[in-house]
């Protein structure tokens, strides 16, 4: 999920217009059951979600808790990855810091089994039906009066004093209504899980280059590559594989929209919460292990990249204005064509070539000026410049000669003597 959020909020290949327009149109709709169909969004722009209908099935143990988080995981046929997250919570279940929720989104695929045998301690929703993730983790969070909601993925897995670096960043910033851990991938590397809201002022500044021109523009909008993710810091919008939301937070904007169902719903949680006053803070020492889509990659499969950019144009649309959605769009591919065009031109791919053979080249490559080669006289690190060559001598230019600096060391700054032209 990481990189098809990266392709959006970074300038890759738009979904086509007329769809984005078809959403833009569509938006209020309600939302629809099942993986093949993604609903759009409803509510007022930036607002609360629109009032819940119909009634949902209550899970057992109701009762309220006094525990600080209250982690709602959300199961879609993964029972492996479930119980690897079961158990990584176990000992903070143990130890008193933190409740759990799991909400079957997927009948009949063993998860249900496996929570019954296997984890008695943790309370289990099943709907019957797939809710989608946001209208899920509202309905496993009802009955908790934990201080800290947690939506989570089943493919995650908590590493041991996660949570209380989560609790230590939430006291130490009251104005924090969201806390993103740090999603570590399989291999060991940190995800970038981070992102600037999508806009039209942005996606302009990303495709004309203005952003990759200015390193404070690329660390204030969180770019991959250009911040560092080992200092905490407030972002704009985080994954939703793994969240806290303070609980003030959550009653505020009350709690996911349950017509989004799939995809952008983080970052519609993370937006209401900037309109209602409170920030989204990354804290890195809270590691938590993510598989990345394990239940959306069997799901949707290749689909999942043009599902992602759907949802949040349509995200756009409802949230900013339908204009605004179709208007990213449009840059979006503009942009993406523009830089395709630019990296298959010949001069490009002659220069692209040079740079791998040799990396000194790298300035004369690109169109630059030739910059010198370092090499060493006397132990020294110094500058050693291309020779000059005497220009062919015709009948109008005047006579060139060598002359020797009386200097014995060079102006240039190389030890030694050195030869410079000089027109008499």
């Amino acid at each position: 999920m990481a990189l098809q959020r990266a392709q959006v909020q970074h300038g890759a290949a738009a979904a086509p217009l007329p769809r984005v327009a078809r959403l833009a149109r569509g938006h209020g709709a309600a939302a629809r059951r099942g993986p093949g169909r993604h609903p759009r969004l409803s509510g007022t722009r930036g607002g609360p979600p629109s009032g819940r209908r119909g009634r949902r099935p209550a899970g057992r143990g109701d009762a309220p808790v006094s525990a600080p988080f209250h982690v709602v995981v959300v199961s879609y046929r993964t029972p492996g990855l479930l119980h690897r997250c079961l158990t990584s919570l176990r000992p903070e279940v143990e130890g008193g810091r933190a409740t759990v929720a799991v909400v079957d989104n997927a009948p009949g695929d063993g998860s249900a089994d496996l929570v019954r045998d296997r984890h008695p301690g943790v309370r289990l929703v099943e709907p019957g039906t797939n809710l989608g993730f946001g209208a899920a983790v509202d309905l496993g969070a009802r009955g908790s009066d934990a201080a800290w909601i947690c939506p989570a993925n089943a493919d995650v897995a908590v590493r041991p004093g996660a949570l209380e670096a989560l609790l230590r960043a939430g006291a130490a910033d009251p104005d924090a209504g969201v806390l993103a851990p740090r999603l570590v991938g399989p291999d060991g590397a940190t995800q970038h899980s981070v992102h600037p809201f999508p806009g039209l002022r942005f996606t302009a500044a990303f495709n004309l280059g203005l952003v990759a021109r200015s390193a404070d523009a690329r660390t204030r909008h969180v770019l991959e590559g250009s911040w560092d993710p080992d200092v905490a810091r407030r972002v704009p919008w985080a994954h939703g594989a793994f969240l806290a939301i303070r609980r003030s937070t959550w009653e505020a904007i009350g709690g996911f929209d349950p017509a989004m169902w799939m995809y952008a719903e983080d970052l519609d949680v993370c937006w209401r919460a900037a309109r209602a006053g409170a920030a989204t803070r990354y804290v890195p020492d809270a590691p938590v292990d993510h598989e990345i889509a394990a239940a959306t990659a069997g799901a949707f499969g290749d689909d999942r990249a043009r599902r992602f950019m759907a949802a949040t144009y349509a995200w756009q649309a409802s949230r900013r204005s339908p204009a605004v959605a179709v208007a990213t769009a449009a840059l979006n591919v503009a942009g993406a064509a523009a830089r395709a065009v630019l990296g298959a031109a010949p001069g490009r791919a002659r220069a692209r070539s040079a740079l791998s053979r040799d990396p000194r080249s790298r300035p004369a490559a690109v169109g630059g000026r030739a910059q010198p080669r370092r090499g060493r006289a006397d132990g020294v690190a110094c500058r050693r410049w291309p020779p000059l060559h005497r220009r062919r001598r015709t009948s109008r230019s005047p006579r060139r000669r060598p002359i020797r600096s009386r200097s014995p060391r060079s102006s240039r700054g190389v030890p030694g003597a050195s030869w410079r032209t000089s027109t008499r």
